[in-house]
């Protein structure tokens, strides 16, 4: 998320990119409570250092991170949510990946991760980001998950994207970046902000 953390940072907004337990440089064990619960501490912490109490927050997450973006997005009503590599629920994705088979060889109660659920109860505005070349998320999954987003998101494609090169793709973060500056209309152009 680096390379698109900086550019909206050099267009003047506040980024925060927190790892999840377990990964990254984090500590922990990754849950999915765990996640969950990082993420809801993030977002408060996030809005407690706006000096801005009523800021618009646009909330960003790729491929699992869509799960964490769409449950704080249904709870907090950001100003918007972008989905980058977004599924429908995890079992879709193993199926689609290993046939009927899959989710009995890959426990997919470990890593509950169903975005829909809450993403179809986001009010607002979206966007969905498909990498065209994604290996892991298949077209009919991605379709899935924006046929069941009211109203319609918008859909920001890369033809040549793999799965996870869309995060540093300059066409898909200049296409972000734009969006978020005219849905916010809130960053000053050119100044940038603290580092990542």
């Amino acid at each position: 998320m680096m390379p698109l953390g900086r550019a909206l940072q050099a267009a003047g907004y506040a980024v925060l990119l927190p790892d999840y337990r377990g990964y990254g440089g984090s500590e922990g064990t990754p849950t999915t409570s765990g996640v969950f619960e990082d993420a809801a501490l993030s977002y408060r912490a996030l809005r407690s250092r706006l000096a801005d109490s009523a800021a618009p927050i646009v909330i960003i997450g790729h491929s699992m991170g869509t799960a964490l973006a769409a449950r704080l997005s249904a709870q907090h009503a950001p100003a918007a949510t972008i989905y980058m590599s977004p599924f429908t629920r995890i079992s879709a994705v193993v199926r689609s990946r290993a046939g009927a088979i899959g989710p009995r060889l890959f426990d997919t109660t470990l890593f509950a991760f169903n975005p829909l659920d809450d993403a179809a109860k986001v009010p607002g505005r979206a966007m969905v980001v498909v990498a065209g070349r994604d290996a892991l998320i298949s077209r009919k999954v991605s379709g899935a998950f924006i046929a069941g987003l009211t109203p319609a998101p918008a859909i920001l494609r890369d033809p040549g994207a793999t799965h996870n090169s869309v995060l540093k793709s300059p066409r898909m973060i200049a296409g972000i970046t734009d969006s978020v500056r005219a849905w916010t209309g809130c960053a000053v152009s050119g100044r940038a902000a603290s580092t990542p």
